[in-house]
């Protein structure tokens, strides 16, 4: 009779064990395709705005590496309505995200870097933060294009001059005026603060004393307006 309950028993908890491995496998299963490529449950791509297939996720298929990229993004204000701060701090950002990126970007390599810049941070500042990356990657090519057309001027004061307006009406054309002036303010005073001092260099109606005077007199001016800043806009 002892032997017979133990039977028993044993044959109940293999059934049972075989119930549970039944419903694992058929619940639990990464869904594939017919390729037997792994593809997002529809419960979870509804929620998505586009759908994470296998090469999506898997970074040997993609150009770039997001996390390299996404490091730097997270370096990024936001206003406490989840709005991005734009500043200098914001061109540096911009410079050093563009770096983890190819020279050349594929429409579907732009949408995926958008869609996961909108993942992983603020919403509402997210689509503005990946629109500026995009726009600053367009305007460093139109620079570049805009600095060897002009580097044909024998007068270097002048190829500065020239190139400084130059460069900012081009930040005006990507950005507009607000944001231009709040990426670029700080390091267009620079470039004119230098300009201003190589010309002074170059004076020869000074003497010593009347040089070291302006160039005292100018860098005053310069380090108050950098003190003043812009402010940012959000």
């Amino acid at each position: 009779m002892q032997i017979s309950r133990t039977v028993n028993t044993i044959a109940i908890l293999a059934l049972v064990v075989t119930l549970l491995y039944f419903h694992i496998n058929t619940h639990m299963v990464a869904p594939t395709t017919n390729s037997g490529v792994w593809s997002q449950p529809s419960a979870l791509s509804s929620i998505s705005k586009k759908p994470i297939r296998d090469f999506d996720i898997n970074k040997a298929h993609w150009r770039f590496n997001y996390n390299d990229l996404e490091s730097t993004l997270f370096n990024a204000r936001f206003s406490q309505n989840g709005e991005l701060i734009i500043n200098n701090d914001t061109l540096s950002l911009l410079r050093q995200s563009s770096t983890y990126l190819p020279s050349e970007l594929h429409s579907d390599e732009s949408e995926r870097i958008a869609y996961l810049i909108s993942r992983s941070l603020p919403a509402k500042g997210s689509h503005t933060l990946a629109e500026l990356l995009f726009t600053y990657r367009e305007y460093t090519k139109a620079l570049e294009q805009q600095d060897a057309s002009s580097a044909s001027t024998v007068d270097q004061t002048q190829i500065s001059s020239q190139q400084r307006q130059l460069k900012t009406s081009l930040q005006i054309s990507y950005f507009g005026q607000a944001i231009a002036n709040s990426l670029f303010e700080k390091q267009n005073q620079t470039q004119q603060y230098l300009e201003a001092r190589a010309i002074i260099r170059q004076r020869s109606d000074l003497d010593e004393a009347q040089r070291k005077s302006l160039l005292e007199a100018l860098t005053s001016e310069y380090q108050a307006t950098l003190n003043a800043g812009s402010g940012s806009v959000n």
